[in-house]
This record gives C-alpha cells, structure tokens and sequence, in this order.
C-alpha cells in the first residue's frame, strides 16, 4: 500500500527534481501535520490504555520501530541508493511498520484492550 507511493515520489524526484523542489515545502508540512494528526487521534482513542501502561508501550513501539528504522537503513544501503534516498527508505520502513508493531503488541504483549479502539473485534 505504501510502495506505489514512496517510488513514484523517487521517480519524480529523479525524473523532473525541479518539480520536488518547488513543492517541497508544502509537502513536508502535509506530511507533518498527516503524522502529527494520526499520533494526537491514536492516543486519544487509546488514552486510558496508554495511561494504564505507558511505560512498557512506550518501550516496546520504540524497540519495534527503531528496528524498523534500521532494517531500512541498511536495505538503502545495501542497494547504493543515495543518502537522501537511503534516508527516505529508512524513515518508511519505520512509518509503514507501525501497524506490524501494533500486530506485535497485540499478540506477543498479549494487549488485546490495544485493538478493541481501532474498531477490530
């Protein structure tokens, strides 16, 4: 679901950067107020949960997307892509597995309360 989008994003930077330049400042405020937005909504949907236990969440996302984020890194690397793109793909692998992280702790952290918010059985 993300991969169309994070390469057409690569392409057209590559193809016509004068493009991305232009409208690189809107698109970094989008994107920041997109993530900003999805954090404030998860929290206040899981305010009593994260109250409850933040503590150990706030331990186990790090953990998950911090690896995410490394796991990233190293696959840009591995494929000579630039340190933009390398940077690029890192911070997607961290975003795009935050949803693999709330699987994780859903059954490994046995925090089944976790899913009841997201309208999930």
């Amino acid at each position: 679901m993300l991969a169309l989008p994070v390469h057409g994003g690569v392409v057209i930077r590559r193809l016509r950067p004068e493009f991305s330049e232009r409208c690189r400042s809107s698109l970094h405020y989008t994107l920041l107020t997109g993530i900003l937005g999805l954090a404030a909504a998860i929290m206040v949907v899981q305010r009593d949960c994260l109250a409850a236990e933040w503590r150990q969440t706030a331990a186990a996302a790090e953990l998950f997307v911090g690896l995410a984020l490394l796991g990233g890194l190293v696959f840009g690397r591995l494929l000579r892509f630039s340190k933009a793109d390398i940077l690029t793909v890192g911070i997607v692998f961290a975003v795009r597995n935050v949803a693999l992280a709330m699987a994780i702790a859903v059954t490994l952290l046995n925090r089944t309360s976790t899913n009841s918010g997201f309208g999930a059985p």
